[in-house]
Formats: structure tokens, C-alpha cells, sequence
């Protein structure tokens, strides 16, 4: 889903259910089996997507305070998972600005 300048995507939580995001955790910090169901039941393409929509679920939670969720729009790439230097399927700015600067120091 992709929103427009007029149109904007609401600012709304991805559906978890029927999961439990605490419960989804757990399983992360554990055996990883339930999070990996849920994670190819609900149809998330990668590990990162699916980890900030629990993260955000958590932070949202039940609590009675305002929460502020920002979602930055530059991601670099990857330390070691799925391998060093990996940064998606296509390249981003950061990653062209790293190879301009390493090309041109």
C-alpha cells in the first residue's frame, strides 16, 4: 500500500491478530518458532519489518501514556544478518553516497 501527498497512509498499527505481541517477543528472545509463524502467516518480507511492528505494538501497548512512534526513512546496511553489508533489494542513497565517497575520498 503506498500513500500519495494528498492521500497519506493512515497512521494506523499493522494488525498482529490473532498473535499476541508480547507473546511473539518471548518467542523471539527463545526458540524464534512462534515469531516465525506469525512472521510467515501475517506475511512480513523480512525480519526487520516484522521486529519494528512488534516493537511498535509493545511501545503502543496498554499503557496510558502518549506515545510518539517515528519511523526514520533511511536504513543502512546490515552489520551481519542476513550477510555484512547487505542493505535490501535494491540500493538506497546512503549506500550510493558510501560508494561515491569511498570512490571519490
Amino acid at each position: 500500500e503506498t500513500g500519495t501527498k494528498t492521500e497519506p497512509l493512515p497512521e494506523t498499527l499493522f494488525s498482529l491478530h490473532p498473535y499476541d505481541p508480547l507473546e511473539l517477543y518471548k518467542s523471539m528472545l527463545g526458540t524464534q518458532s512462534y515469531a516465525s509463524a506469525a512472521m510467515n502467516a501475517l506475511g512480513f518480507p523480512n525480519t526487520y519489518t516484522f521486529s519494528k511492528c512488534i516493537c511498535e505494538h509493545l511501545l503502543h501497548g496498554e499503557n496510558d501514556q502518549n506515545t510518539l512512534i517515528i519511523r526514520p526513512s533511511i536504513v543502512g546496511p546490515s552489520v551481519q544478518e542476513p550477510f555484512e553489508g547487505w542493505a535490501g533489494e535494491k540500493p538506497s542513497t546512503i549506500v550510493a553516497a558510501a560508494c561515491l565517497y569511498l570512490k571519490f575520498p
